[in-house]
């Protein structure tokens, strides 16, 4: 004993009796975390959770691939969300009762507090429309070639289609551009669900350019004299309507032959977006003489995004001026429509569109065309208000109400060459 003694008290012992002690303070540190660690694990284990009800208007925060089966989400059940993987936000199921239970929610698992769910995202609806009608015919020409002349037949045809995009066209027949005569071909397109549709057309090969036959002009010019006597009544007005093509207008001599009201060219998307050449001088001066105003968009865009930030931009333009009629849609790109890649769905998209961006920004919009164009590209059941672009005496178009009417080319002081002739029925429609 007396060793043990004396070895404790050497340099040695008090070395060995600090890592002692040091390890014992190790040992107590560890037994309490253990001690602690198994106590909250026991009381999460006892505590309760809420069962989770649902309801038609609301969502679940968590659900695992196997509370849902791909057969439990019908078409009618998912509109504008994504549907992916294991995750189904509460605003993807909707309509009708879930399959999720209080029985779906583990009680092995801690309760959670809720979170406040996320503003739900605003999402493009994809809306798929049946196809109910036969592709179309925009145009299919025949054309005179000069013999030894390069030659496509496609390039003389335009077509389209109420839902298909992309029209499978085929060609019978062939022309032999080195030996004058004349050539039928016949065009047939088709569309995705086998509808198709035909034209025959002759191509003519000549010998020289002097065998192509002048087009003639037998359009007839209406002084605006006589346009004032035949159109003007107590319910109507009459105006114009002008581009650049008509240069620089004298609105002096405009206002003093009887002209109340003029709508202008404004923007044109005809490779990019620009104003039109004479716009800043018709405006102005068309305040100047105290005649109602109104503008048109002459738009080449082919897409929605295209769409609105040019209308966006033309409106910026205008810098909140006033108007008397709403800003009217020109969209004329008929000659090959196909290139554009749109169906008559898209198409209606485009002008909704610019409706759409004129009412956020104070100003109404309104559709420009001619009647056979209505006929075939706008013949849909919303309401829009119509500028009719009918060249006659008198109009048969009755197929939807028209608050101005295009009635065709004429002559007034002022303006070098022909102008568009309008008449206008204030506080009615046609």
């Amino acid at each position: 004993m007396s060793g043990i003694k004396k070895f404790l008290k050497s340099g040695n012992g008090k070395r060995l009796l600090a890592h002692l002690c040091l390890a014992a303070v190790v040992l107590l540190l560890a037994f309490i975390i253990v001690f602690v660690t198994k106590v909250i694990k026991s009381k999460n284990e006892k505590r309760y959770i809420e069962p989770v009800s649902v309801s038609e208007n609301e969502g679940i925060m968590s659900v695992s691939e196997n509370d849902i089966s791909l057969n439990d989400v019908s078409l009618n059940d998912v509109s504008g969300a994504d549907v992916s993987g294991n995750d189904i936000s509460g605003n993807d199921v909707s309509g009708g009762d879930s399959d999720i239970s209080e029985n779906d929610v583990s009680e092995n698992e801690p309760a959670l507090e809720p979170e406040p769910e996320p503003e739900p995202e605003q999402k493009n609806t994809i809306t798929v429309h049946e196809d109910v009608m036969d592709p179309f015919f925009i145009k299919a020409s025949g054309p005179y070639i000069v013999a030894g002349s390069a030659f496509d037949a496609a390039y003389y045809v335009s077509y389209g289609d109420d839902v298909d995009r992309d029209l499978e066209l085929r060609i019978e027949g062939s022309v032999d551009t080195n030996t004058v005569g004349d050539y039928e071909l016949k065009y047939i397109i088709t569309d995705d669900v086998g509808r198709s549709a035909s034209k025959k057309t002759t191509v003519h090969v000549v010998a020289s350019k002097d065998d192509i036959p002048k087009s003639q002009d037998n359009t007839v010019r209406q002084a605006f004299s006589d346009f004032v006597a035949g159109y003007k009544t107590d319910s109507t007005m009459v105006g114009i309507d002008v581009s650049k093509w008509q240069g620089e207008v004298d609105y002096d001599a405009v206002k003093a032959a009887g002209c109340e009201f003029v709508i202008m060219r404004m923007g044109v998307t005809a490779e990019g977006y620009h104003l039109d050449t004479y716009f800043e001088h018709n405006f102005r001066e068309s305040e100047r003489v105290g005649l109602l105003r109104g503008v048109y968009f002459s738009s080449a865009d082919a897409d929605v995004e295209s769409l609105r930030a040019n209308t966006q931009h033309m409106i910026n333009d205008l810098n909140g001026a006033s108007l008397d009629f709403p800003i009217a849609f020109d969209w004329e790109n008929w000659s090959h429509f196909q290139d554009y890649h749109l169906n008559l769905w898209d198409l209606r998209n485009l002008f909704e569109e610019f409706c759409d961006v004129c009412e956020a920004n104070g100003y109404k919009g309104m559709m420009y065309s001619s009647k056979s164009k209505l006929n075939q590209m706008w013949d849909y059941d919303t309401e829009y208000t119509l500028w009719l672009a009918h060249y006659t005496d008198q109009t048969n178009y009755t197929a939807r109400p028209y608050i101005l009417w295009q009635k065709g080319y004429g002559r007034i002081d002022g303006i070098k060459g022909d102008v568009d002739l309008d008449v206008y029925y204030p506080g009615e429609v046609k």
